[in-house]
């Protein structure tokens, strides 16, 4: 046995990924998935140009023609809409729906606009007449354009006078800001709303991702630390290899071998984005995809919400705080895998693994439990906030990354973090090398905590003698 017990490391790194990234699995799942997103978007996306070409050849007739039968009180001229959306309508004016009808005779484009009133409330009705080429789709969108814009006519109504009508009817636009004192501090309570949700979405995302990461690659390490236990090679490579460096090196060629899985995964994605981004861009500039179909304009309230966006308000980010989540994220999986390497160690067979398994999925089970608020709701957030859970390394891994992210946490706090985040790696790695040692030979049922703790103390007494 070497003195250095991280000695052979490298090598057993090497042909660990090695193995990995060219075995059956890794690669159907790597290349399956990545298939999906360079040609799935794409093709998502053109099966929906597709569907709304074909919706537009089956009725390709724009509203052009509206009658209108405005049974309620006041008068209103109903062609200041044009300057909202619908520009090319020709505005007609019928006594009923029976003369609208007729007035619309032989027109493929007209449509009925029928305005009521009952009990005191307005009702705006869209007809079709019976020579009209108009779809039911396009008809519903022009009604729900005339009762945005209803709230004009209204005013007309009352008689007011056009100034006044445009006066009440601009846009106004709003915003948030602090009043900062030289020397004060920011008060936490005037956030915005838009950095108060990315403070809880940025931490589940996180949970998600790890969750995810934990149980699909934890599983793979846990296995294949319990099949080279049954290797027959196994007594050989003890002479050359010491049992921490076996542990080491398997633990970071699978989170290498995760990490290029994700990142092919994520470049991928950002291809087929693209490719389903220029096929809908193509249909924007034919003209064939608007907002709202047949309007030409945005939804309502778009506009204030994208102004506000652009206004900063998107900038909750903090780039500083990229590096260390990233590293957080990874020395974090680590840890997990160390778990995972410390289950595959406990296990002799493979049925003994669904037993074993349960050590890393419980403790990152009862870590997201911990992050959760349970204060019955006298804290804003739902996460909890107390401070120990920034150190513990279980639930650091959980609630660390966002804050780095959000700039929510101190240079001290984030650098402690990272480095008992560190040191539980080492740890976890050194308990799972002891423990592959001690049961590389063994065979029978997973030992209970007791009998490990007994068989490690009897161990280190032979050692002794």
């Amino acid at each position: 046995m070497k003195r250095n017990p991280l000695s052979g490391a490298g090598k057993v790194y090497a042909f660990s990924l090695k193995h990995t990234c060219f075995s059956k699995g890794w690669l159907v799942s790597t290349l399956t998935m990545m298939a999906f997103l360079i040609i799935g978007i794409p093709l998502i996306c053109g099966i929906i140009v597709a569907a709304a070409s074909s919706d537009e050849k089956k009725s390709d007739h724009q509203i052009t023609k509206v009658a209108v039968v405005d049974e309620t009180p006041g008068s209103a001229d109903y062609s200041t809409l044009s300057a909202h959306g619908y520009s090319d309508v020709t505005y007609l004016t019928a006594d009923s729906v029976e003369d609208a009808a007729e007035q619309l005779k032989d027109q493929a484009s007209g449509v009925i606009l029928h305005v009521t009133m009952a009990d005191a409330n307005y009702a705006v009705t869209v007809y079709l007449p019976e020579d009209t080429d108009v779809s039911r789709s396009k008809a519903s969108s022009y009604a729900s354009f005339v009762t945005d814009h209803f709230n004009e006519l209204l005013m007309q109504k009352a008689d007011l006078d056009t100034e006044t009508v445009q006066m009440l009817t601009q846009h106004i636009s709003t915003d948030t800001a602090e009043l900062k004192h030289e020397g004060g501090e920011n008060p936490d309570e005037d956030e915005d709303s838009l950095t108060q949700v990315m403070e809880m979405l940025i931490p589940f995302l996180i949970m998600m991702l790890v969750y995810m990461m934990v149980i699909f690659y934890g599983q793979s390490m846990s296995n294949s630390v319990m099949l080279e236990k049954t290797s027959k090679l196994m007594e050989t490579m003890l002479t050359a290899v010491h049992p921490a460096a076996l542990l080491t090196g398997k633990l970071f060629a699978t989170a290498t071998a995760a990490i290029l899985q994700i990142l092919v995964w994520m470049v991928s994605a950002l291809i087929g984005t693209l490719g389903g981004a220029i096929i809908l861009l193509k249909m924007v500039v034919s003209g064939g995809l608007d907002s709202l179909p047949g309007t030409g304009t945005t939804p309502p309230g778009m506009d204030a919400a994208m102004e506000e966006i652009m206004q900063g308000n998107g900038m909750a980010l903090h780039p500083a705080g990229l590096l260390p989540a990233l590293l957080m994220l990874a020395l974090g999986f680590l840890l997990y895998l160390s778990l995972s390497g410390l289950a595959g160690a406990l296990a002799a067979k493979t049925e003994d693994l669904n037993k074993t398994n349960i050590i890393f999925v419980f403790v990152l089970l009862g870590s997201m439990m911990l992050c959760m608020n349970f204060n019955g709701g006298t804290e804003d957030s739902i996460l909890s906030q107390a401070a120990w859970l920034n150190y513990f390394p279980f639930t650091s891994l959980l609630l660390v990354p966002g804050k780095m992210l959000m700039g929510s946490i101190t240079a001290g706090t984030a650098i402690l973090s990272l480095v008992i985040m560190a040191l539980s790696v080492a740890l976890f790695v050194w308990i799972a090398a002891v423990v592959y040692k001690l049961l590389v030979l063994y065979r029978g049922a997973p030992p209970s905590p007791a009998s490990l703790i007994q068989m490690l103390k009897e161990n280190r007494s032979r050692k002794g003698e």
